[in-house]
């Protein structure tokens, strides 16, 4: 995969770089803040998103996403929900974006439209 990035400036224990996709610098280090996905779903089409779900994992690791809660147990407390909830960890907001607008991962969302209900929000964690 060709890199998004064409420049990179150091600054100390940070790198600066020029991201295609946002049209922006982003400062990469130690202490950024993560990026997240949260998604909630109704399953409608148990195939179609079967397909979705065997293409997101490898898009995913591209960008440096790893599942931190996938489809697991949980009880309602407050509020309401879907039946499926997931959260899925960036090593930053931008890289959360990113792979969000990647063309790979809008690809793999097509297969899923029809097949489920989703709210998804990408948000950015704090460094706490």
């Amino acid at each position: 995969m060709k890199s998004a990035y064409i420049t990179d400036i150091s600054i100390g224990k940070y790198t600066a770089r020029w991201t295609h996709s946002l049209r922006r610098y982003i400062l990469e280090g130690e202490s950024m803040s993560k990026g997240y996905w949260i998604v909630r779903a109704d399953v409608t089409d148990i195939d179609k998103f079967k397909e979705y779900a065997s293409k997101t994992p490898r898009i995913l690791e591209k960008f440096g996403g790893r599942f931190l809660v996938r489809a697991g147990q949980f009880r309602l407390v407050e509020g309401s929900t879907r039946s499926r909830n997931t959260v899925i960890e960036f090593p930053s907001y931008e890289s959360a974006l990113q792979c969000w607008e990647s063309n790979d991962y809008q690809d793999a969302k097509k297969h899923r439209v029809d097949g489920g209900e989703l709210d998804i929000v990408v948000i950015e964690g704090c460094n706490a």
